[in-house]
């Protein structure tokens, strides 16, 4: 069993049917992949809880970290008592993902040190090409066809009369009246 406590919202699916998710659900369910047959595994959030009450805190054992999907790490504690739960460590834990860390109930795994670099460069790549995009647009010449245009307004006289073609074209008049 995995034991966690978080957000949990009910969903209805494109059949009609209710269902709940959030990641409360999804917590639990990595809690319940690290643990064996019998196991009653809390994530800390809940064994902190727990630990606040005299009844539940000698049967609250560490288990230390497990990584479960998507490189989260998970605080562990695996609740036993006489008849209640599994006392053994579950077996995903013995395989060496054991960690003793201070009580963080979800913990991201660091990002790797070359994924970093690559942003860094990728970072100084695209700095470069917008200083070298902006030296190229700002010193740029004027457009020919402006220098053009300027050269063919000055040739043009104060006093000027400009003729142009007339095309008329007959319109059907509809009488409103008739």
């Amino acid at each position: 069993m995995g034991v966690h406590s978080g957000p949990v919202n009910r969903v209805t699916d494109v059949n009609e049917k209710t269902n709940i998710a959030g990641s409360g659900i999804n917590v639990a369910q990595r809690v319940l992949d690290c643990g064996d047959a019998g196991h009653i595994l809390l994530s800390a959030h809940v064994a902190e809880d727990l630990a606040e009450y005299r009844h539940w805190q000698p049967h609250l054992h560490d288990l230390g970290e497990c990584e479960v999907k998507y490189g989260l790490r998970l605080h562990l504690f695996n609740l036993y008592k006489d008849g209640l739960g599994n006392p053994q460590v579950p077996e995903k834990l013995r395989r060496g993902r054991r960690k003793h860390a201070p009580a963080v109930s979800v913990r991201p795994l660091a990002a790797a040190r070359w994924t970093k670099v690559v942003l860094l460069v990728a970072l100084v790549v695209s700095a470069v090409a917008l200083v070298i995009s902006s030296l190229i647009f700002l010193n740029r010449a004027p457009p020919t066809t402006v220098s053009r245009a300027l050269s063919a307004l000055a040739a043009i006289p104060e006093k000027s009369v400009a003729v142009l073609p007339l095309e008329f074209k007959q319109r059907e008049r509809k009488c409103l009246l008739c």
